[in-house]
């Protein structure tokens, strides 16, 4: 079973292949994402204040607040995830295995929608992107297999 381990935050991501996560076998690393602006302020995003509209009433209202980060989280998950739906179509795994920080991993599993019935995927809300891989590995064992 051909595995792909996503591990990622809001501003960076590595992607690592491996056959048997059950096994002492290692996995690889496969690329590298980063996505400098979710670690710019937020103001830092932004050019100006929220623009106005009229509405059909005499009152002015102001656009709806976004924040500036949430966005280019956002962003960044898309560019995860077309990666992952690449793979997906073409069936280079079967097995998918996404660890992320909480939040961004709540934008990563709303976005992912691969429809190959077979593909088993796992989650681990964790930031594990500062681990090395035999760290990780030992990790993610805990998480999925964790009576044996």
């Amino acid at each position: 079973m051909k595995t792909w381990i996503l591990v990622a935050n809001s501003s960076e991501a590595v992607l690592y292949e491996g056959e048997n996560l059950r096994t002492d076998e290692m996995i690889t690393f496969v690329k590298r994402f980063s996505h400098q602006e979710s670690r710019e302020k937020g103001d830092e995003l932004v050019c100006d204040r929220p623009g106005h509209f009229k509405t059909d009433h005499s009152a002015r209202s102001a656009y709806e607040k976004n924040d500036p980060k949430d966005l280019e989280a956002e962003n960044f998950a898309r560019e995860l995830i077309a990666t992952l739906h690449l793979g997906c179509n073409t069936h280079e795994f079967d097995h998918l295995v996404l660890v992320a920080s909480p939040s961004f991993l709540g934008i990563l599993q709303n976005i992912f929608s691969c429809k190959t019935p077979a593909l088993k995927i796992d989650h681990i809300a964790k930031d594990y992107t500062q681990l090395t891989p035999g760290e990780l590995i030992i990790k993610i064992r805990e998480h999925i297999f964790p009576a044996e």
